[in-house]
């Protein structure tokens, strides 16, 4: 069915996690005094935009995973046989509160579970992962 689709970016990325898509005028208030262009709240998700996230650390730029997804006309980065690429890995800095870490995990799980499984999840997941308590098996290396 993929009711959620447009919530989720091909790279995993659960758009509906972020405070941009909050209906709530006191966080919408906030965005736009950090800079949000007030014409694009509450954000409708990657997918609905063109792939142009309203934060404005992007710059207005069109993202270039979804920029390349489009341009292979696949719906996620599981499709194409690059993956896991470089525009997928994780990263040191902000890792600590932004969730792009996740991607190639959310990726993994939408392709066994589903995107809308996913989304109903994906809060559940986030607070697993920024909580540490996902669940290990086996053992790590020492």
């Amino acid at each position: 069915m993929n009711r959620y689709l447009n919530m989720v970016g091909p790279c995993g990325t659960c758009c509906s996690q972020c405070l941009a898509s909050s209906n709530d005028p006191n966080i919408m208030k906030m965005l736009i005094e950090k800079g949000f262009p007030k014409e694009v709240l509450p954000c409708k998700g990657c997918r609905e935009n063109n792939g142009h996230c309203p934060s404005p650390s992007s710059g207005g730029k069109q993202c270039g995973i979804y920029k390349c997804a489009e341009s292979q006309n696949i719906t996620f980065c599981f499709e194409c046989a690059e993956c896991p690429c470089d525009r997928l890995m994780p990263t040191e800095k902000f890792g600590n509160y932004r969730y792009h870490n996740m991607k190639c995990f959310n990726l993994l799980y939408i392709q066994k579970h589903g995107v809308d499984d996913f989304h109903e999840n994906a809060e559940r997941i986030q607070k697993m992962y920024f909580n540490n308590t996902l669940k290990v098996v086996g053992e790590s290396p020492q």
